[in-house]
This record gives C-alpha cells, structure tokens and sequence, in this order.
C-alpha cells in the first residue's frame, strides 16, 4: 500500500474551483491508500472525489486496485472527476455516483 498519494496535475484546479464556487474542500491527496483526493462538502451534500486528469491517456486514469476498493465499500459517496465541471456535477447529485463493476461506464474506472 502506498503511504503518500500522488496528485493528478489538475489537481489544485478542481481544488481550488470549488473552493472558489463556495465548497469547503478537505484535500486528503496525500494520503494515499486508495483514499479519493477530496472531501468535499456544500449545499447540503458531502462526498469523496477522486481527482483524475483528462490530459492523461484512459489507461492512466483507471482507478487503482485500492482506490477501486475503497469505492466499492463507500458506494455512491464516492465520485470520479476529470474536471471543475464533474466536480460541480458530483456535488449536485448530476454526475454519475462511484463506479462498481457492474456500472455500464466501469470498464473506463476500473483496473483490470
């Protein structure tokens, strides 16, 4: 298990644009272990955001097997994210929840 997370190079993007859009955003993106990039909450909602970056080829952007692991034990408080946009979409409840392996889009997420 990795100890120290590895952030995406839209990271501090997303972060920031939803600070600024008025979510108060915990940044976990160095802890690692599977655990999403963002806790955020606002608005009523909170949730966990994985943060990946759409400059990256698909394969780069699958979720890794402990990052898909956690996902599938926190279901739909959990979502994937390329931009501020999804960010925004996740926090409304508009943008589709976690991916499981039996989600239709999962073969874009998941580790094979």
């Amino acid at each position: 298990m990795r100890r120290h997370g590895r952030r995406d190079g839209n990271h501090a993007k997303v972060r920031d644009g939803l600070r600024d859009a008025g979510y108060k955003v915990a940044d976990l993106g160095s802890v690692g272990g599977g655990i999403p990039d963002l806790l955020v909450k606002g608005h009523g909602r909170m949730m966990l955001l994985e943060v990946k970056d759409p400059a990256q080829p698909p394969s780069a952007r699958k979720l890794t097997p402990a990052e898909a692991a956690f996902f599938a034990a926190w279901g739909d408080a959990c979502a994937v994210v390329l931009t501020i946009e999804d960010a925004i979409r996740a926090m409304r409840g508009t943008l589709p929840a976690c991916p499981t392996p039996d989600a239709p889009s999962s073969k874009d997420w998941l580790p094979r």
